[in-house]
């Protein structure tokens, strides 16, 4: 009875009580999102200036990794905190933190207690008190800040900008290879910031690593990328023209000044993606998609819908594309068609020269 009453609970009460804590967490912070930007910028800053003291005084070698990580244990003692470390070659995994700071996270536990209490309250109103013990409880509340924290990190990809300092973070000394992730403390850590190596897509390793590389002038003619899981890569001042792109998972990429044409991209992800003075010619995008699809009730990652800004787009066709809540800011269309997908609260709705096909856009 035991078990199967608290297999119940989780299942019909806890997702109630976690969505009400979520969306009061999340409204909290969108409203004092200036406020705590800066707040965490001020505190990068200064982070970043007594590393580099550290490594002018020769007590802190190169940095490969920087981990911002929840602490638990602070949350059960009511003050949660953040830890911010520098590691060295090799990252958390073979070195010790050089240099350690702490970091408030009251805008990540401001609901968590509130959220416990309404959990207690269904074990009394449901008449299970026995059955859900506090123990139970307490699980639930760390597999609820676990969620938050995952959401939250996959959120910072897009405040990261705003938070670093980069005139003082450049006076850092820096491994070849350079990540700042945010996650669990000695636990999983999701990438928010990197600086890599330059690569070339067509001549590396199997394994490398393309995530959040910078591609730049690269001409890319009758090459098929497949397959490929490239999420916030840059590519600047890059020409596509004459390839395939199938396949791939390319949420988060930055084009800069780039140039599509005689291109099919067909069944790729491609949620979040920056398209910025870019020219786009003779190209079809098949089953592409550029924003998050219908999240599921547990969903916890976190994107933001794709953008075309000061974007050239001729003759060129949309199939069965994700564009929801896409923008298209200060665009020139001509000859473009969409045909199938879903389009709405889209930019593109508001483009005249669109063509539009099965009666969308009406």
């Amino acid at each position: 009875m035991g078990n199967s009453c608290i297999e119940m609970f989780e299942e019909t009460f806890y997702p109630k009580a976690f969505l009400n804590l979520a969306n009061k967490t999340i409204e909290a912070f969108e409203e004092r999102l200036e406020e705590t930007i800066e707040q965490l910028n001020d505190k990068m800053k200064n982070y970043f200036l007594g590393l580099c003291n550290l490594q002018k005084e020769r007590l802190a070698p190169k940095v490969s990794e920087i981990n911002i990580s929840f602490l638990y244990t602070s949350g059960l003692c009511g003050e949660p905190k953040f830890r911010i470390d520098s590691y060295g070659e090799g990252g958390r995994l073979i070195s010790e933190s050089v240099f350690t700071e702490e970091l408030s996270a009251d805008w990540l536990y401001a609901y968590v207690e509130e959220f416990t209490q309404e959990l207690y309250e269904y074990t009394l109103t449901e008449s299970i008190r026995r059955f859900v013990r506090p123990a139970e409880l307490e699980v639930l509340k760390l597999r609820a800040v676990r969620s938050l924290l995952y959401y939250f990190s996959s959120r910072f990809r897009y405040i990261i900008p705003d938070i670093l300092d980069y005139k003082q973070m450049a006076k850092i000394k820096k491994d070849e290879s350079f990540v700042i992730s945010m996650g669990e403390y000695m636990d999983w850590q999701k990438t928010t910031y990197a600086i890599l190596p330059e690569v070339d897509l067509f001549n590396c390793e199997q394994n490398t690593v393309l995530s959040f590389r910078r591609f730049a002038a690269f001409y890319y003619q009758d090459k098929r990328f497949s397959g490929l899981k490239m999420n916030s890569a840059r590519f600047m001042d890059c020409t596509f023209t004459c390839s395939v792109i199938e396949d791939c998972v390319m949420n988060d990429c930055v084009f800069s000044n780039c140039v599509f044409e005689n291109m099919t991209i067909k069944n790729t992800k491609m949620i979040g993606c920056l398209f910025l003075d870019c020219t786009i010619k003779n190209s079809v995008w098949d089953e592409v998609v550029f924003d998050l699809e219908e999240p599921k009730e547990d969903e916890t990652q976190y994107y933001e819908p794709a953008e075309f800004y000061r974007c050239d787009l001729k003759e060129s066709q949309f199939k069965e594309c994700i564009l929801s809540y896409c923008s298209t800011n200060e665009c020139d269309m001509e000859q473009v068609t969409i045909d199938g997908g879903r389009t709405e609260y889209s930019g593109f709705l508001e483009q005249d020269e669109i063509l539009w096909l099965n009666g969308q856009g009406e």
